[in-house]
């Protein structure tokens, strides 16, 4: 079961959709990372959603793996809580891209 969304996650999953519908954002075919290892259809990425169209396209494989990587982040006392905290993909590790197999 998926946790319950911010009304800022739903709006940029909204704005994606409605963009890619009208044609003025395209999906690819393939993912950002394309290592050879991807798996799963391609999906819209948010790194902030206070810019919705600003979007990393990855595989579900990969896409999973930033978000596992950012939960790992996470101090283990925010990681239990249930509140809800958002870090930027660029605060993360540098390394973050070799340790999901993109590097």
């Amino acid at each position: 079961m998926r946790k319950k969304e911010t009304a800022e996650v739903q709006r940029a999953h909204r704005i994606v959709t409605n963009a890619i519908k009208k044609g003025e954002l395209v999906r690819p075919d393939i993912c950002s990372m394309a290592d050879g290892h991807c798996n799963g259809p391609i999906c819209a990425h948010h790194e902030d959603y206070s810019k919705p169209l600003d979007v990393v396209w990855l595989c579900n494989k990969h896409h999973r793996g930033v978000h596992a990587q950012k939960r790992r982040s996470l101090p283990k006392a925010l990681s239990n809580s249930k509140k809800h905290y958002s870090i930027r993909l660029t605060d993360l590790d540098a390394d973050w891209l070799t340790a999901l197999g993109g590097g």
